[in-house]
């Protein structure tokens, strides 16, 4: 060693890899620091298992993006943190033997991952699909598919993570569920981008798969109407790539069309066309399978729609189809819900109804300035497609949706002569104003729907729950699902119909309630 010379220790890089191979300062901030949040990049720390990270970006404004680095073939999977799953998941945890066909998967299924996607196929899947055929066809072919493609294993563990933020599950923790989400999904993404740039890759189910949970995990953060719109765009450009919907599962078209607004949820939402054409209908099933399914329906699920069909010379004769094809979906959903043992094609058969009605009503829904349509039906192109909606999203009712959908119902009643409907059809009026009580969010706006239903009644109804049960049954309504909440609407009706005239509230005394139109 030479005299005089100074020896220089170096001081221990603490930024993440991403700066440092960039040469920059690091303001270290996590989990993501401040310049990779600018670019766009991925943000990986030392104390990472993995030694490099592809530098691919994040499309803001696309559904997916890339941009690697030349060192990307070869590099290894991003990190991912697991530090709140680990330390509070239940441990017994564990995926079903018959969905874990592979005793090893293309990334360590350590215990919290495998916690975190038990709870995704025992909790949120069957909320999503009730019917049980439906639910275990979905795990059974989307599990197998994550543990060999990785790109979807991150997307699933962070649609779980998404929901758990959400819904504030015990014991997890919402903001290290978040954490989760943002480096799951940014792993996803940077591997589902690879498979993008070949359109074998790009077509494979494992790809749609990705996109469709990406898709979810993005709705599970924030409503980005022009968020939505981009992924649904690069949705149906990989379905063209494969030739359509043909060899797809019904339940992936299912979640493509309407789950998480999809395309149907969000033309109803932007009051536009859906993007993705209609589902052509398969086989007719035989007589005798149709009989004995008939048979078992509940007798009260048989008056389903049955008061609109009393007005069907007022009704589009394409809408009156759809309403009794609508009416046949439901009894069936109905007689799944209670246990009775069906078969994979007859729900498919069922679904692939369900999804042509659904894109009849909500095309129904945005043409109506093209046409001249009667008091009746202007009610029923909105009522029935927010039954249809609430329906099926029982458990995750989207905002987005609902917010359009109320204040269509609410241009539409406040156009009406209601005295004169009153006294022509109070049964469908009693329906509709019901509805938009029950999924109106702002006070001022249910408010306006609860005065009008009062003050238009009086002396008109009893509102005794019995016979306001009984007419809407008639219509489109689910007691299993809806009766608690109606229930307490009748009988909030009842104690203010002495009192309508004598009293408004502020969202009366003005033009109509204020709102903001979820399409600006």
């Amino acid at each position: 060693m030479e005299v005089g010379k100074r020896i220089r220790h170096a001081e221990p890089w603490r930024g993440c890899q991403t700066c440092r191979q960039r040469s920059i300062r690091c303001d270290e901030e996590r989990p993501v620091c401040s310049n990779c949040t600018k670019c766009g990049l991925v943000c990986e720390y030392a104390r990472s298992q993995y030694t490099k990270a592809p530098k691919f970006v994040q499309a803001n404004h696309g559904p997916l993006a890339t941009r690697p680095s030349p060192a990307a073939q070869g590099s290894t999977l991003p990190p991912t943190s697991q530090g709140f799953a680990s330390e509070t998941a239940p441990t017994s945890a564990s995926i079903p033997p018959s969905l874990d066909p592979y005793p090893q998967s293309l990334l360590p299924l350590t215990p919290a991952k495998r916690a975190l996607l038990a709870f995704y196929t025992e909790e949120i899947i069957p909320e999503v699909f009730p019917i049980p055929a439906v639910n275990q066809a979905w795990n059974q072919t989307i599990i197998p598919q994550a543990f060999i493609e990785p790109a979807l294993l991150h997307a699933l563990l962070g649609i779980t993570s998404s929901t758990l933020k959400l819904k504030h599950v015990k014991p997890f923790n919402p903001s290290a569920a978040f954490t989760e989400l943002q480096l799951h999904k940014v792993a996803s993404i940077n591997l589902i981008n690879r498979k993008l740039q070949n359109v074998l890759d790009a077509t494979q189910l494992s790809t749609i798969l990705t996109v469709l949970t990406l898709f979810g995990c993005e709705l599970g953060v924030e409503e980005d109407s022009d968020a939505i719109q981009i992924h649904l765009k690069g949705l149906r450009e990989l379905i063209n790539l494969r030739g359509g919907f043909d060899g797809l599962p019904v339940f992936l078209i299912q979640v493509a069309l309407l789950r998480f607004s999809g395309d149907l949820g969000f033309a109803a939402t932007r009051r536009s066309l859906p993007s993705f054409p209609i589902v052509p209908m398969k086989p007719k099933l035989p007589k005798n399978t149709l009989d004995r399914i008939s048979a078992g329906i509940d007798p009260r699920l048989r008056l389903l729609g049955m008061e609109l069909m009393k007005f069907k010379d007022l009704l589009d004769p394409d809408m009156s189809q759809a309403y009794r094809d609508l009416s046949v979906v439901i009894a069936f959903r109905e007689l799944c819900s209670g246990g009775v043992d069906v078969t994979l094609y007859e729900v498919e058969y069922f679904e692939t109804l369900a999804l042509r009605v659904q894109h009849h009503l909500i095309t129904f829904l945005s043409t109506h300035l093209y046409r001249q349509d009667s008091d009746i039906q202007s009610i029923c192109r909105v009522t029935v497609p927010i039954f249809a909606v609430r329906y099926q999203y029982n458990i995750y009712g989207p905002s987005m949706i609902m917010d359009s959908m109320v204040i269509q119902l609410y241009e539409v009643l406040s156009s009406l002569d209601l005295a004169e409907s009153w006294k022509s059809f109070p049964s469908i009026l009693v329906w509709a104003f019901m509805f938009g009580i029950w999924i109106s969010k702002e006070k001022r706006m249910k408010e306006w729907f609860l005065f009008k239903l009062a003050e238009g009644s009086h002396g008109i109804l009893s509102w005794q729950w019995i016979e306001i049960r009984d007419t809407l049954q008639t219509l489109f309504y689910v007691d299993r699902l809806q009766r608690a909440e109606f229930e307490s609407i009748c009988e909030e009706v009842r104690l203010l119909v002495p009192h309508a005239g004598q009293m408004q509230p502020e969202s009366l005394k003005q033009s109509g309630p204020d709102w903001a139109d979820p399409r600006e």
